[in-house]
């Protein structure tokens, strides 16, 4: 499997570093929206949806790009980023609380459904804001996918090297005295 996560990387990394240094913004746009269709299709799936649920959900997911796309209006793009930075402090509560043995996690298809909207679409809309607004946006791009490669590649190690996932030792919250 780690053979076949490699082979993908060494074809995929320099598509990905070529469109976001030489592919316009609709080029970009749409490469992008198609990460959004696959991320959709996975999030459909953790969702436990079945499959005609994941198909309508992918197709709604698109269609939305698309309408963003189409009106092409700044404040849109802002708003999905604003709306989606929102949901992100709302989604550190919850993890705090959920630390906390309070579990308020959602777990309604519903809720996840939305949930996977709130992380996609403003993911897509800040892109493509960094892409066509700003002159250094591509830099900012690659910056920023060089920091989920590296995280993403520590992950695996620490995997690899047998290390348990064991949230709440990683936490910075836990109460003194707490046991493990």
């Amino acid at each position: 499997m780690l053979k076949a996560r490699i082979a993908t990387a060494a074809v995929l990394i320099p598509i990905v570093i070529a469109l976001i240094f030489f592919a316009d913004v609709t080029l970009f746009s749409a490469f992008f929206a198609l990460i959004v269709v696959i991320g959709a299709w996975e999030w459909a799936g953790l969702s436990k949806l079945n499959d005609k649920v994941k198909y309508l959900y992918v197709i709604f997911s698109l269609s939305i790009l698309f309408l963003i796309y189409w009106f092409n209006d700044d404040l849109i793009y802002k708003s999905a980023v604003l709306i989606g930075a929102l949901y992100w402090l709302i989604a550190v509560g919850l993890v705090i609380f959920y630390q906390k043995q309070r579990n308020l996690l959602p777990r309604s298809s519903s809720i996840l459904m939305l949930v996977g909207l709130l992380l996609l679409v403003p993911m897509w809309s800040g892109l493509v804001i960094l892409k066509s607004n700003i002159e250094t946006g591509s830099v900012l791009i690659m910056l920023l996918m060089l920091l989920i490669w590296g995280l993403i590649q520590q992950r695996i190690l620490q995997v690899k090297n047998g290390e348990k996932e064991n949230w709440q030792t990683m936490s910075a919250l836990e109460k003194p005295g707490r046991e493990r």
